[in-house]
């Protein structure tokens, strides 16, 4: 695939990146990864490179200072939630949640609605794998 080519499929896949995230298995091909690498750069997109030991590379750009953390949290279980985040980090449930969102608006991680045990929605945000 060349760069182009590859430019083409992130730009498709993400016209509806609220509903929809990709990751990429097992790339080993080094010019492979350049030339995803350039296309998630060129539309400002993550995307997640996983190898079968559950290690990832993420080429474009990477999260702000302020996401990190919360990235890497998200990103070392399977499921969280923003008050699981809150707890584990330290945050203001309403910080984590703005963190959430805010990574999962630029891509970094997907969200699923699921009902609250207060009769509500609660929204769990999962990696992209």
């Amino acid at each position: 695939m060349d760069a182009s080519f590859v430019g083409e499929l992130v730009r498709l896949v993400w016209q509806d990146c609220l509903h929809h995230r990709f990751c990429l298995v097992d790339l080993g091909d080094k010019d492979l990864q350049t030339n995803w690498d350039m296309a998630a750069w060129r539309y400002t997109r993550p995307i997640f490179v996983w190898n079968a030991r559950m290690e990832y590379c993420l080429l474009g750009p990477e999260p702000s200072t302020g996401l990190r953390e919360t990235l890497q949290y998200v990103l070392s279980v399977e499921r969280s939630t923003a008050s699981e985040v809150a707890s584990a980090l330290h945050l203001k449930i309403q910080n984590a949640s703005n963190k959430l969102k805010q990574l999962w608006h630029e891509g970094y991680v997907f969200r699923q609605e699921q009902s609250a045990g207060s009769g509500g929605l609660e929204y769990e945000y999962v990696r992209v794998r």
